[in-house]
């Protein structure tokens, strides 16, 4: 029986990094997407980019339940790639992030589970699935994205100023 690995997208700022440095977003309902998640395939270890700036929500879930949980991202291996947002509308370094990708998909295949949650930023969901396929893993992908809740309490802040 092949290694399961479900692949929820998200938006950054709801993982609830508490050392990101853009900050985070607080939504009640992202830890109950992950509590559903872990019921429904019976996960039994979390892995997530959460870019060495944790702890996050999922990692806080995964100690509470006994489950495992990595934080698969370079940064957090003391390994720099090249990503670094820039402004809106520069050109992303393709090339940085398939060895991102890479990187995750050889952590998460090191790994002893049977079913496994990765959390990742909605970008690299569908690219991400297709490099867990390709390395011998049952794929399913998720998205969690409210963007709505996001940018309404963005535009409530920016009005309350």
């Amino acid at each position: 029986m092949s290694r399961k690995v479900v692949v929820l997208a998200t938006i950054h700022d709801v993982q609830g990094a508490e050392n990101r440095p853009r900050g985070s977003f607080e939504d009640p309902e992202y830890r109950d997407v992950i509590e559903a998640l872990v019921a429904h395939y019976s996960i039994d270890s979390i892995f997530e980019e959460a870019c060495a700036c944790g702890p996050t929500i999922a990692e806080k879930f995964a100690k509470d339940r006994g489950l495992r949980y990595l934080d698969v991202d370079a940064r957090a291996f003391g390994t720099e790639i090249d990503t670094e947002e820039g402004p809106f509308l520069a050109e992303e370094n393709l090339d940085a992030q398939v060895r991102r990708e890479e990187f995750w998909v050889k952590k998460i295949t090191k790994q002893g589970f049977g079913s496994g949650l990765m959390i990742c930023g909605y970008l690299h969901v569908f690219s991400l699935a297709v490099r867990l396929k390709d390395a011998g893993f049952a794929v399913a992908v998720h998205k969690y994205l409210p963007f709505h809740k996001f940018y309404a309490s963005k535009e409530l802040a920016n009005e309350n100023e």
